[in-house]
């Protein structure tokens, strides 16, 4: 089980996240503003294996229509890691090579193009 609490930098700040919830399959943690909730799960089948790291945040903003008024609005964002129970990919280092390749790959000025749009 990871630390709790788990720790998520945004904008260069560490946001802590205490853990709310767990189970066998999954563990779920919340901001203290309760604005984010952070989770780590995974799930498998008789042939696949899947771990999934998500962020859901949210937030009140103007409302671009009424600017006396304020709208909910919300994103998620989240990594999937698809391998099968056997094989190469199902070592943890194999699959960790593949993950980290794409992971970096987001971690440039990429992700903000590919976010604008661009693919």
């Amino acid at each position: 089980m990871f630390a709790d609490p788990a720790v998520v930098m945004i904008n260069a700040v560490n946001i802590n996240f205490p853990r709310i919830g767990s189970d066998s399959r999954s563990s779920t943690y919340q901001s203290s503003d309760g604005l984010r909730t952070f989770s780590i799960s995974g799930s498998s089948t008789k042939n696949r294996s899947r771990s999934v790291l998500r962020l859901d945040s949210r937030k009140l903003e103007t409302d671009p229509f009424v600017l006396s008024m304020t709208r909910p609005t919300s994103m998620s964002a989240y990594l999937v890691v698809d391998t099968p129970v056997d094989g190469f990919y199902s070592v943890p280092a194999n699959a960790q090579l593949e993950t980290t390749g794409i992971v970096n790959f987001a971690n440039s000025a990429n992700l903000l193009r590919i976010l604008a749009g661009e693919r």
